[in-house]
């Protein structure tokens, strides 16, 4: 057939679809205190390629301040967002696999001396593998 401008050419050959960008957000409003709340997500899919940040929307002051990310009870990874600042980074997690039915477990073991920080949000993303 004959589109606007001319023939159509013939279809390329279609690319592999990207594997899906899975967040799992879990955030903390207020001032900030040291705490084991053991709040627990769980996930459904297995997936791969785990990433965390986490982020304070009032920076600490006078130490840094310090999230645990535990995997089924073990933990993973420490974030830390370095004294004055707001957020740890982008951490990329070793070795970075889930399975269906693990669980993460977010604590905060460290806080500003001077000022606690607050409005915290911790991110943890995986790649949803089938």
């Amino acid at each position: 057939s004959v589109g606007l401008r001319g023939p159509r050419g013939l279809q390329g050959v279609p690319g592999v679809p990207a594997p899906s960008l899975n967040p799992m957000t879990w955030t903390r409003g207020g001032t900030q205190f040291v705490g084991t709340e053991r709040h627990k997500f769980y996930v459904d899919h297995p997936g791969t390629d785990m990433g965390l940040r986490a982020t304070l929307t009032t920076p600490a002051t006078g130490s840094d301040f310090i999230v645990e990310l535990s995997q089924n009870g073990t933990v993973i990874q420490l974030a830390t967002i370095p004294d004055g600042d707001d957020t740890s980074g982008y951490l990329t997690l070793s070795p970075g696999t889930v399975s269906a039915g693990d669980y993460f477990i977010v604590d905060v073991p460290q806080v500003g001396a001077t000022f606690p920080g607050s409005g915290l949000t911790v991110t943890l993303w995986m790649r949803v593998t089938p």
